[in-house]
């Protein structure tokens, strides 16, 4: 709308209104709430698109044999779990993301070759494919193969950004979801997470830096870094079976060029130079660890070759359009060429064209789009109680909602509602338009993640902690007290820290320690003794220390009901509003 359109209408709106009506309705941004109500539409009472319902055979339950000695566990989990027999010993690739799901999957690949696990091989960090690795191996000590930074970013994803990342992938994935309203996750049936969750991540006892040459149980291997779908991706080569293991470069849908769970940029030049290099093995078996495995050389060939050139096509019309003066809204409009449109393996049932497209614009550019308002724009609240008041304020965008809804504008209505929520959070009209346009988004979506994201984020509207699963014991035990102090920097309220200046030492029962100091509202950490005389020195074991910090245990039942932790210097209190200056992890 430009700007003589908008004054034409608010002069028309003075003419139909007068002037005091229209003034009174500005200072009055909040509205009334007396319109019409909604029925409520029902998140999980949303049956699946067709095609998505379809796609859903590619998880068939079974264990697939490839060759002699290769088998591939499908639909067991989010990730597939393939066994190679050996002489003597077995090795598997990924471990799925549960403990109990890679127990039970061992217990299946014993009955095909009873053995102990001589190999266990990470394609690459993902949880599903790492998590479950302790459940996979049981009293086995077999060697333990990833790329050598497999370990830091496995560290990184349970670590300071751990709280959004899994809000946001609870949503991605569905994870408050069920009945009609849940039908596959894209590359597998589902992500399997509880509660109870836990990480048993195995370190890699040898690493992968650009190629190894390895021989386990007799069987020859080649495993090689191919950066793609994360940096530390590699794929396994078996020479003498002619079988190539992609890892997550290559499954039965359109690649996650980026997943908005939220990532760092994945070079997509990489991701075609890693295709290529698997090109030219010419593999007899291809076996993704997401879907179904593919035989026969011709087909493989064509399959890789479609994936490859799909990412590149990506890629460079992406940076055509940025060099043409696009915007990163405008590429996500991107789609592909009519003949990788129609490629099986390229179906939008996990990533998409257009939000690949924008993730190059980010990736290249960073956050400024360019225009200048960018540069110091309003804050976002003050930018909708802007468009509130020159729209002629809340009723009157309400009233558009409406209009929007009987035309099934349901992508306007989520703009109208950004705005009008900002300045009356609690209209409860708006609300209901704004999760019923998501549930009416998420029904007609035949990708599982943008689905997923829709109708969950509508379930959030009335239960914010919907498919969120808070810290646990068994979590927060795993991760290194060097990372949760790191969470705790991130988590420290600056308004609450203003002009403190305190210090804690924490001293475990094994040694160890580590100093913290909350000045100029940062916490600064140290792990040896820096601070000359800290106001609180709190003693125990790393265990019962970590669950206070993470909020699992309270302090106060932690240093007197249970004594699991006793203050050394200082006082209980002291070491309480210390605590009190983060905020939860939630």
């Amino acid at each position: 709308m430009n700007i003589r359109r908008v004054a034409w209408a608010l002069g028309l709106l003075f003419l139909l209104t007068g002037c005091d009506a229209l003034f009174q309705q500005m200072e009055k941004p909040e509205g009334r709430d007396d319109h019409p109500a909604l029925d409520v539409l029902n998140p999980l009472e949303v049956p699946a698109d067709p095609a998505l319902s379809q796609h859903s055979d590619e998880f068939r339950r079974e264990i697939i044999q490839v060759t002699d000695r290769v088998y591939v566990a499908v639909g067991y989990a989010l990730a597939n779990s393939i066994l190679i027999v050996g002489e003597g010993g077995n090795i598997v690739v990924d471990a799925t993301e549960s403990p109990e799901v890679a127990r039970a999957l061992r217990v299946e690949f014993d009955r095909i070759a009873p053995a102990p696990l001589a190999g266990l091989i990470y394609t690459h960090n993902h949880g599903d494919h790492t998590f479950g690795a302790g459940g996979m191996v049981g009293s086995d000590q077999p060697e333990v193969l990833g790329h050598e930074d497999t370990e830091a970013l496995v560290r990184r994803v349970v670590g300071m950004l751990n709280p959004t990342l899994s809000r946001r992938a609870a949503r991605m994935f569905g994870s408050s979801l069920n009945g009609p309203a849940f039908e596959n996750a894209g590359i597998g049936p589902e992500l399997k997470l509880s509660p109870n969750r836990d990480i048993q991540f195995l370190p890699p006892t040898q690493t992968v830096s650009d190629r190894l040459e390895v021989t386990i149980a007799g069987v020859r291997m080649l495993l090689v870094h191919a950066p793609g779908e994360t940096d530390d991706q590699i794929y396994v080569y078996l020479p003498d079976d002619g079988v190539l293991l992609p890892g997550d470069n290559f499954y039965r849908a359109f690649p996650n060029l980026y997943t908005i769970r939220g990532t760092p940029y994945r070079s997509l030049e990489g991701w075609t130079a890693s295709l290529d290099a698997m090109i030219a093995h010419k593999p007899e078996h291809l076996v993704p660890s997401h879907t179904r495995p593919i035989s026969g050389a011709e087909q493989i060939a064509e399959a890789l070759t479609q994936y490859r050139d799909a990412i590149q096509f990506v890629h460079d019309q992406a940076v055509r359009a940025i060099n043409s003066g696009a915007s990163p809204d405008s590429l996500l409009e991107l789609e592909l060429p009519e003949t990788l449109a129609e490629s099986p393996y390229l179906q939008s049932f996990y990533g998409r064209p257009g939000w690949s497209a924008r993730a190059v614009y980010s990736g290249y550019l960073g956050w400024f789009n360019g225009n200048p308002t960018g540069l110091d724009p309003l804050g976002e609240a003050e930018r909708a109680e802007n468009w509130v008041r020159m729209a002629g304020g809340v009723d009157a965008l309400v009233t558009e909602a409406m209009r929007a809804w009987s035309k099934a504008e349901y992508r306007w209505i989520l703009h109208i509602s950004d705005a009008v929520l900002q300045v009356a959070p609690e209209h409860q009209t708006m609300k209901t338009l704004r999760s019923n346009a998501l549930v009416r988004l998420g029904a007609a979506s035949s990708n599982p993640n943008q689905r997923h994201y829709y109708l969950v984020a509508a379930q959030q509207m009335n239960s914010p902690g919907a498919g969120v699963l808070p810290p646990n014991e068994a979590l927060l035990e795993r991760i290194p007290m060097e990372d949760l102090l790191r969470i705790l920097r991130v988590r420290l309220d600056p308004e609450k820290a203003a002009g403190v200046d305190v210090t804690v030492r924490l001293e475990f029962d094994d040694g160890g320690v580590f100093d913290m100091q909350v000045r100029n509202s940062v916490l600064v950490v140290h792990s040896e003794k820096k601070l000359r005389s800290p106001d609180v020195v709190v003693k125990g074991s790393r265990r019962d220390i970590k669950l206070v910090l993470g909020g699992v245990k309270n302090v106060i039942a932690a240093t007197t009901i249970s004594g699991e932790l006793t203050i050394e210097r200082g006082s209980r209190v002291s070491l309480l509003n210390f605590l009190t200056l983060f905020a939860s992890g939630s």
